[in-house]
C-alpha cells in the first residue's frame, strides 16, 4: 500500500483521546532507546546534479563544499536560558553513535554558555528547547592545504566500543553542521519552517560564537556560499577537483525526505585499472548485529590502463 511508519502512527494518535506531536513522539522515543528506530527520520537527502549550472529556482541556492565524512544529526536538548540538558548523536537512520560520548560531552561544555542557543522566536521563552544541528563527521589532515578528509580514519572512530558504560574512547572526529533546526521544524510539525538562509544565519552565529571562545573545539564552520553569479559556481566547480563534490542547498523551508532542494555535484571520472595488490586489515566490524575483530579487505592497489596510460601511474582505492 505504500504506507509508512510515520503515516500509520499518525493515523492511530488521530483515533485515541490525547494527540502526541510528531517532535513529542520523537523524544520519547529518543530518551526511552537512545535511538530512533520506530519512526521514520527526517532526514533531508539529496539528489542529484549533472549539469554545471544550478538548477533553476525561485528563491536562491547556497553552494558548500561535499565532504567525505559521516552524516551526523545532533540532538541537543536545552534549558532557559541555554543549559544542556542532553546531546544525543545519532545516524541519518536513526542509530545512536555509541562511542561518541567524549564528542558528546565536548559538544555540551562549549554551547552550554552560548546566548545564541536560547535566541529564537518561534517558542515562548520559559519553554525548554530542543535542537537539531544537521551535519558530517570528518577526520581531517591539516596539514594539507586544502585539507583532506580521511572516510576509512571516521568509520574506524565511529565502529570502536568502549570496554565499560564509564569508558569514553578517545577520537579527532569534528564535525561540521550545515543546518540548525528546531525539533519541531526536523520533524516537520512547525506551523512555519524558516527558510534555509533564516537557519543558516543563527547556525552562523553559533559557530562564530564557539570558534572565537573554543578555538580548538570540534565544531567547525563549513563555508556557505550564496549563488548570485554564474561565474561564482565556476569557481567552485574549479576548485571541486580536489574536493568530494559540491553541496546546493535552495532556500527553502525544510523538507525531511530525499528532496529536490538539496543538490549534490560530483566530478565523475572513468576509467580501466589492473588491481596489483590488495590490502588486507583487522577491523572492528559487525556480522549480524554482533562486533568482533575481523580479517577485512581495506584497499586495492591499481594501475591504469588504456591507451597513453602511464606505466607507473598506481593508484590506492578506498574501499566504502
Amino acid at each position: 500500500m505504500g504506507l509508512s511508519t510515520q503515516s500509520l502512527r499518525r493515523f492511530l494518535s488521530s483515533k485515541e483521546p490525547t494527540h502526541y506531536s510528531p517532535a513529542a513522539l520523537f523524544l520519547s522515543e529518543l530518551y526511552e532507546t537512545g535511538c530512533i528506530t520506530r519512526m521514520n527520520m527526517p532526514v533531508a537527502l539529496a539528489r542529484s546534479w549533472d549539469a554545471a549550472t544550478c538548477p533553476p529556482t525561485s528563491s536562491a541556492w547556497y553552494a558548500s563544499r561535499k565532504l567525505d565524512g559521516v552524516r551526523c544529526v545532533a540532538v541537543i536538548g536545552c534549558a532557559p536560558p541555554s543549559r544542556i540538558q542532553s546531546v544525543h548523536l545519532l545516524s541519518r537512520t536513526g542509530r545512536n553513535f555509541g562511542s561518541l560520548r567524549t564528542l558528546q560531552d565536548a559538544f555540551a561544555k562549549v554551547l552550554e554558555a552560548c546566548p545564541h542557543m536560547a535566541q529564537i522566536r518561534l517558542e515562548p521563552e520559559s519553554k525548554p528547547m530542543t535542537w537539531v544541528l544537521d551535519g558530517e563527521l570528518c577526520v581531517i589532515d591539516e596539514t594539507q592545504s586544502p585539507f583532506r578528509e580521511s572516510f576509512v580514519r571516521a568509520m574506524s572512530q565511529l565502529q570502536q566500543h568502549p570496554s565499560s558504560t564509564d569508558e569514553c574512547v578517545a577520537t579527532d572526529l569534528v564535525y561540521f553542521p550545515f543546518d540548525m533546526l528546531t525539533l519541531d521544524e526536523f520533524t516537520m510539525g512547525a506551523k512555519e519552517i524558516r527558510r534555509y538562509s533564516a537557519r543558516l544565519a543563527h547556525l552562523q552565529r553559533v559557530v562564530s560564537w564557539v570558534h572565537a571562545r573554543h578555538p580548538r573545539a570540534p565544531i567547525r564552520a563549513l563555508p556557505q556560499v550564496r549563488i548570485d553569479a554564474q561565474d561564482t559556481l565556476d569557481r567552485m566547480l574549479r576548485d571541486a577537483a580536489h574536493w568530494e563534490g559540491i553541496m546546493l542547498r535552495e532556500d527553502m523551508p525544510y523538507e525531511g525526505r530525499r528532496t529536490h532542494s538539496m543538490r549534490k555535484i560530483r566530478p565523475k571520472h572513468e576509467g580501466e585499472y589492473l588491481v596489483r595488490n590488495i590490502e588486507i586489515r583487522t577491523m572492528r566490524l559487525a556480522l549480524d548485529g554482533t562486533y568482533a575483530d575481523r580479517h577485512a579487505l581495506a584497499s586495492m592497489y591499481m594501475q591504469k590502463q588504456g591507451k597513453g596510460a602511464p606505466c607507473c601511474d598506481e593508484t590506492r582505492a578506498r574501499l566504502t
